[in-house]
């Protein structure tokens, strides 16, 4: 932003449900990728190093690029599918480290393991610069291929990553954090550009994260955008101008009006 707008801003990270990712086993002797199998992750480059490493490795997750992992795949590494979050969890907390090779704009993934307990590796590029800390809550390297991960899992250690310090890291992309850090950067604004907070968290949030809660110098407002995915054209754009309103309170000099396409609001004149 600054780069291309030369305009200053301040990033609000989505958060993760820090009471359920905790650790809920003991370590075992394996390595974990998981999500969605698709080919600009570089998961063939995992597997070609676990190959040659013939260390065991999870598979979580699938899609169109599955066939073809499997089929490069040693018998060292096993494929688990779709799971849901309570086995998800289970494997982030038994695995000697969570490997994270893509990049992302940011990417939970990393906080989730740290919220059990285990410590990421990753690629030094994107979101993975803000939720792995080197040394401290796992690994980055610079370039993915087959050398630099087995280079890197050679040396890896998961003893030296203290569970606290990883519990702590995912602490603090708690919803309670997200709720402060949304309420703190609305009371920032005037209340005449109140409008663009509300415009970004209704344009980023998915369904899973849906319920935010904003402090305006009006009042409080809770919206839980589940309820808007299945609303009607006309209610959601009433419910949107009434939490503009709450918003601006008297200031409407602008007459800004919203409306609803696909969880986004558009700001146009009436």
């Amino acid at each position: 932003i600054k780069k291309y707008y030369n305009r200053d801003s301040e990033v609000l990270h989505p958060f993760i449900d820090v009471d359920f990712w905790r650790p809920t086993r003991d370590k075992g002797d394996y390595f974990l990728i998981a999500g969605r199998l698709t080919p600009y992750k570089d998961y063939d480059k995992v597997i070609l190093a676990f190959n040659k490493l013939g260390w065991p490795l999870h598979v979580i997750g699938t899609g169109r690029y599955e066939g073809y992992l499997r089929s490069i795949a040693g018998p060292n590494i096993i494929f688990l599918g779709k799971v849901d979050d309570v086995s998800l969890r289970h494997q982030y907390s038994g695995a000697r480290g969570f490997i994270y090779p893509q990049m992302e704009d940011f990417g939970l993934m990393p906080l989730e393991a740290a919220g059990c307990g285990t410590a990421a590796l990753g690629l030094a590029k994107g979101g993975s610069l803000e939720t792995i800390i080197p040394g401290r809550t796992g690994e980055l390297i610079e370039s993915v291929n087959t050398d630099s991960l087995i280079e890197a899992l050679k040396v890896w250690d998961e003893g030296k990553y203290s569970t606290e310090v990883l519990i702590a890291h995912a602490q603090k992309f708690s919803k309670q954090e997200f709720k402060n850090k949304l309420a703190e950067l609305v009371n920032k604004m005037s209340p005449s550009t109140n409008y663009f907070a509300v415009s970004n968290v209704f344009s980023t949030l998915n369904t899973k994260s849906a319920i935010w809660e904003a402090e305006t110098r009006q009042k409080n407002i809770a919206v839980d955008l589940r309820s808007l995915h299945s609303t009607e054209f006309s209610g959601v754009e009433s419910f949107a101008v009434n939490v503009l309103e709450e918003l601006l309170g008297e200031d409407h000099e602008n007459g800004y009006k919203l409306f609803y396409n696909g969880f986004k609001l558009k700001k146009f004149e009436y």
